[in-house]
């Protein structure tokens, strides 16, 4: 699998877990959904730049 992959896939994993915790604002763990909604993003972007980042159209 290229590089990144396994980023990516936490990300969205994340962030499937922060949806369905934001529910209701008034909760106790919407914090914890703002949280872990951005630390989703974060992952994704790392897995993206890292995939972007690695050249593999290289010739021998």
């Amino acid at each position: 699998m290229p590089s990144g992959t396994g980023w990516q896939t936490s990300g969205v994993f994340l962030g499937l877990t922060a949806a369905g915790m934001f529910a209701d604002e008034y909760s106790d763990v919407f914090r914890a959904a703002c949280v872990v909604s951005v630390l989703a993003g974060l992952c994704l972007l790392a897995g993206t730049s890292l995939r972007i980042g690695k050249d593999t159209t290289a010739s021998p």
